[in-house]
This record gives C-alpha cells, sequence and structure tokens, in this order.
C-alpha cells in the first residue's frame, strides 16, 4: 500500500507537473477572418482576448538590460546580458508582449517581428537596430 505522507513530495512534484502540462500560451493571426486573439492559461484559470486585426498599429523589438549583482571577496562583479521583447502595439496604446529572447535567440526573434510586420501589413519598429548575438 502506497502512504500518503511517505510520498508527499513525490506527490506534489507530481501534481505541478500535470498543471504545468496543462498550461498553453497561444497567439493567433488570421488575415482571412481579421482576428488577433491570445489564449492563454489552464483548464481552470483561461483567459481569451480577441481584437481586430487591422487594430495593431505596428510591431516593436525592445532591448532592455537586467543587470545583477554579486560579490566576490569584497569585489562586485557586474554581469549584463542583451533580453529583447517583440511586442506589437494595438488600439488605445494596448501593449501585447509576445516573446522574449535572449543572446544567440535574438536573430531568431528579429526575423519573427519582420515576417509578423509583412504578414499582418503593419509598421516594425526596430528599436534594436543592431543584432549582434552574444559569444
Amino acid at each position: 500500500m502506497i502512504s500518503f505522507r511517505e510520498n508527499l513530495i513525490a506527490l506534489s512534484i507530481s501534481g505541478l507537473c500535470l498543471i504545468s502540462a496543462m498550461f498553453q500560451e497561444r497567439w493567433i493571426f488570421d488575415r482571412e477572418s481579421n482576428v488577433f486573439e491570445r489564449h492563454l492559461g489552464t483548464v481552470f484559470l483561461y483567459s481569451r482576448l480577441k481584437r481586430r486585426l487591422d487594430s495593431l498599429k505596428c510591431v516593436s523589438i525592445n532591448e532592455f538590460a537586467k543587470d545583477s549583482s554579486a560579490s566576490n571577496d569584497n569585489r562586485r562583479l557586474i554581469l549584463t546580458r542583451r533580453t529583447v521583447s517583440l511586442s506589437v502595439l494595438g488600439e488605445n496604446n494596448e501593449i501585447h508582449k509576445l516573446d522574449m529572447a535572449k543572446g544567440s535567440g535574438i536573430n531568431e526573434l528579429v526575423k519573427t517581428a519582420q515576417e509578423l510586420s509583412s504578414f499582418c501589413d503593419i509598421p516594425l519598429v526596430d528599436e534594436f537596430s543592431k543584432v549582434t548575438p552574444e559569444e
């Protein structure tokens, strides 16, 4: 017989994995139906946002730096890693953040932004113009 008490940690981890497996984040851009949708959540907590595709103003690429500090023998080491976000701007200046990337994933994110801009026939605002992957 399996004791609940003895297997509490394993059952908790299994439960978290099950809930995580049910998580969904999906963005839909449909030109034929003129629909832009975001689906986000699990079976229990789920939200859906639906807007007209022609209400989108632009696709935006922004860079921001995350600084983290660590001390070692009274020395401070500051590591800066480039992080880029992909967003679309909608009516009433609604910002819909689609994705983020670091390092070598930035090039793929920029490529996605260009394709999305072309697909939706809206301008691309590239505030991160020089794309160079981190080595």
